[in-house]
């Protein structure tokens, strides 16, 4: 600890001198922006300290005293207690940018959460504080409240104002955190979880859709594959029997089925002990193939006749059958059918009685009979019968799981992770906690649909009745499921044959068989999801088909230059040009290509492996480390952080904080990520692509399921949340866009606060969020656009009463003109749709017998509907159509 006398000299301006006379042996001068502590080899840099950020603190004014002056009066201290000088730097820079953003003078009760929000969700990263994607950890926080500890004994020698009021205890700072981890986890992490390295990750919406996209696909895609391949696996014995071949060599069927010819061959040329009568084994792999793939071709066309009629394609074929889809109907009409008949094939498939079934039929509109029905089924049914089934070659994945070994893991990794996409992409779909999941058979329900506005598209409503542990305890609560999530999850539990309630409805058959183990307790359901959800994110990187199109096409130009497109004409240019076009998707690429040995490392071994061989390869011990693994390390860990693990003991907080540092903010998938992107779904459900998982899911549900959805025990606070996450993320797309395909006034709000400089990179990109997004006092999603109001322009919303935005009275002739208008061109349709009724009434013959106040409204609608069509896409089509009916009058005002 600093002496109090040297402190006191300090404070009268000399200790510039007295720190050269005293210290000079240690470290650079007190001038010296960079310090170097000879004895241990760290050194810290305050250039951070002289930003014009720190200029200005209301507590620094104060103290009269420059943010580097005050830096370094700090970190004298380490001279002779030495500890991490660059994590107390980093603590040191968020709480005077904190002071600097907030104006206050000293953190009080009251500024606490907003303080230590602040503090867990940034991080200084090459001098510049940037927003992290995952909560701190507990073992920053813990450090953390040392550090202020340390900084409030330093203030209060100096004879300072405290930076941290002295009232604060250490407890009161672990009550709000408390709070602050449950709400910034919408419920997922509760503090002893965070506590023991749990994590709290946001993968946002527009990033984390590919992959729930990629999962959806794959499942469906795969199931009738995985699942033929275990059963047959399962049937080992059987098939043995009748090649007549000991039981002890099942691992074969599994060989034969991937074509691992390195495994057969190794199997079938095994040579006995001496003495010991020849296996004869090559003449068994002749026998067993025949047996395998009639095995397999069985389970397989079984499988993917029922699997098929539940999908969308299978609806839609069915639907061409009955004469549904017939194209002289009217579009609605066909479409609230097809929604009518869905449901209709799913209650068949759930053995529903042939009078329901009849009943149902009856009622539409064009009354279909049983028969009719039954007959079209068993067409398309067969169809797919017809289909030829494919190799392993054409499914099997392009890498192997780097976790799982051995030569026979194909035919067992697969099932599993064609399981794992089900899973990701019902809890993508529901948004529940990963706890929720464990629920059987008999919990599942169907009720009829007495609300009369969608009774006729869907006559049913589904629910599960189940814990939800976090806010109910022990009581079920029956919470309903969407016509979508229902037939997925049926299909999950046709994957894995689940029947009955001896264990969970989705992980039928990975029940433990302990009698002491409670297959439905929350710990072993989250914890199957939580093993679950990652475990396609390699396969996605490498394999996901508008990466893989980039990717080659990208390695196409490099390798032929102009004369690519006609050197291979057979490449898909036309999705290639497409997907290049989309900026997410290639900021997507780019970013999860760049960080996937870092999350491969870091999911592979876990948190509390690879630091004990990092750190005997650092010790030059023996270790297990690949090269790739090392020079991974060498680059993500801090020279800090390397020496520090060197030199000390290896605990689990070390331990934590190691893994913490190598993930950093990396795209990753949790239970927890998926639940912040449905929340943000929700706030974005009009918002093209970017809000199909909800727009599609939520088509038909109760209002009453749809709102408790959104609300929490802590709402207001979880939507604050959520309110600044979605708004940040629209803004990260405007910025990753630059602009193109947006419109309205809060578009043109943005253009002014950037820099004309284009957004080239993710680091860019976020430094110039941290500087424009403003204070956000509400949002709402439309089907015309977006509302962002902000602190400055409420009182100017269209919508507004006594000078505050009603975001109840919205509607296109309101917000189309309006100072909060953020539009994107997934808009362009329903403004269309909106303009219509005034685009007839300008056009009908009888527009001189209407008041001119309303031929008035109607114009003012249409140039306004125009200009925010012309600023999203200049080249819409759409565009001539206002022209004409507005005439050649209103072109001057366009």
């Amino acid at each position: 600890m600093i002496e109090a006398n040297f402190l006191a000299e300090q404070s009268k301006g000399n200790f510039a001198k007295l720190f050269e006379a005293k210290f000079q042996s240690e470290v650079c001068s007190w001038e010296s922006q960079k310090w170097v502590y000879r004895n241990s080899g760290f050194s810290i840099d305050f250039g951070i300290f002289n930003q014009a950020q720190f200029s200005g603190i209301e507590y620094l004014r104060h103290c009269n005293l420059a943010a580097v002056d005050f830096a370094k009066l700090v970190f004298t201290e380490e001279i002779r207690s030495f500890s991490r000088p660059n994590d107390d730097r980093a603590a040191l820079v968020l709480t005077l940018r904190y002071l600097a953003d907030s104006g206050k003078k000293t953190i009080r009760r009251e500024d606490l959460r907003d303080f230590l929000e602040f503090v867990l969700t940034h991080s200084v990263v090459n001098d510049r504080i940037r927003p992290t994607r995952r909560l701190k950890g507990y073992v920053f926080f813990k450090y953390f409240l040392v550090f202020l500890s340390k900084l409030r004994t330093i203030t209060s020698v100096l004879d300072f104002p405290p930076v941290v009021d002295r009232e604060l205890s250490e407890s009161l700072f672990i009550q709000e955190v408390k709070k602050l981890v449950d709400v910034l986890s919408l419920g997922e992490l509760n503090f002893d979880e965070w506590k023991k390295g749990g994590s709290l990750d946001t993968l946002s919406l527009d990033m984390g859709r590919y992959y729930v996209h990629h999962c959806l696909e794959y499942f469906e895609r795969n199931a009738a594959f995985a699942y033929a391949m275990q059963k047959t696996i399962a049937s080992s014995k059987e098939i043995l029997v009748k090649a007549g071949i000991s039981l002890n060599h099942s691992s074969v069927v599994g060989y034969l089925l991937t074509n691992n010819h390195e495994a057969i061959s190794r199997w079938a040329s095994y040579v006995p002990p001496k003495g010991k009568m020849s296996s004869g084994r090559e003449q068994h792999v002749s026998t067993l193939r025949p047996l395998i793939r009639s095995e397999f071709e069985s389970h397989y066309r079984s499988f993917s006749r029922r699997f098929y009629i539940l999908s969308e394609s299978g609806v839609t074929s069915v639907a061409c059958q009955l004469g549904i889809s017939d194209g002289s109907r009217n579009k609605l009409d066909i479409e609230t059918d097809i929604d009518r008949l869905r449901t209709v094939i799913f209650e068949n498939s759930v053995n529903s009685t042939d009078s329901d079934l009849s009943d149902l039929l009856r009622r539409f509109k064009r009354p279909i009979k049983l028969e009719s029905f039954q007959s079209a089924v068993r067409s398309v049914e067969k169809a797919i019968e017809q289909h030829e089934i494919p190799e392993w070659g054409d499914v099997a994945p392009s890498t192997a799981d780097p976790t799982l070994k051995g030569v026979q893991s194909d035919a067992y990794s697969f099932p599993v992770s064609v399981h794992a996409a089900g899973i990701t992409s019902i809890v993508a779909m529901l948004g529940w906690r990963a706890s929720e999941f464990g629920f059987p058979e008999s919990s599942l329900e169907t009720l009829p649909n007495e609300d009369p506005i969608d009774q006729y598209a869907s006559p049913f409503r589904y629910q599960v009745s189940w814990h939800v542990f976090k806010t109910h305890g022990d009581v079920k609560v029956a919470r309903e499921l969407t016509a979508r999530a229902r037939v997925l999850i049926h299909q999950i539990g046709m994957f894995l044959s689940s029947q009955g309630d001896s264990e969970p409805y989705l992980f039928f058959g990975y029940g433990s068989r302990s009698a002491s183990k409670d297959n439905f307790s929350k710990q072993l359901c989250s914890q199957r999801v939580r093993l679950r959800i990652p475990l396609n994110w390699r396969a996605f990187v490498q394999d996901y088909p508008p990466f893989k199109i980039l990717r080659r096409g990208f390695q196409y130009i490099e390798d032929y230059g102009e004369d690519a497109r006609t050197a291979l004409s057979d490449f898909d240019w036309e999705s290639f040009d497409l997907f290049r076009k989309d900026r997410l998707l290639n900021l997507q690429l780019h970013r999860a290509s760049n960080e996937l040995q870092r999350v491969t490392l870091h999911s592979r071994t876990g948190a509390n492996i690879w630091p004990q061989h990092y750190q005997a390869y650092l010790r030059g011990d023996e270790h297990q480390l690949s090269v790739l693994d090392i020079a991974t390390l060498d680059e993500h860990l801090s020279e800090e952080s390397k020496l520090f693990l060197k030199s000390n003991e290896l605990d689990r907080e070390l331990s934590q904080e190691l893994a913490e540092e190598l993930i950093g903010d990396c795209l990753y998938p949790t239970p927890h990520a998926f639940r912040h992107m449905w929340a943000e779904a929700v706030y974005r459900r009009f918002d093209g692509d970017a809000g199909w998982m909800i727009r599609s899911n939520f088509k038909h549900i109760s209002r009453a399921m749809f709102v408790a959805y959104i609300q929490s025990k802590d709402s207001q606070r979880v939507h604050e949340t959520l309110r600044g996450k979605v708004v940040s993320n629209l803004v990260h797309g405007w910025l990753v866009e630059e602009g193109q395909g947006y419109a309205g006034k809060f578009h043109k709000f943005l253009s002014r606060a950037v820099s004309a400089t284009t957004v080239l990179n993710d680091v860019s990109i976020a430094e110039s969020l941290d500087g424009i997004i403003p204070n956000i006092v509400s949002l709402s999603a439309n089907p015309w656009g977006f509302c962002i109001v902000r602190e400055s322009t409420d009182h100017l919303s269209k919508c507004a009463s006594d000078k505050k935005s009603n975001t109840n009275r919205a509607s296109p002739s309101l917000c189309l003109g309006c100072i909060n208008y953020f539009g994107k061109s997934s808009n362009i349709d329903y403004i269309v749709f909106s303009s219509q009724p005034h685009m007839a009434l300008l056009q009908s013959s009888k527009a001189g017998d209407v008041p001119e106040e309303f031929l008035a409204e109607s114009r003012k609608f249409l140039r306004q509907a125009l200009s925010r069509i012309q600023e999203m896409n200049p080249q819409h089509a759409i565009i001539s159509k206002y022209r004409d009916v507005l005439g050649d009058v209103d072109r001057e005002n366009i």
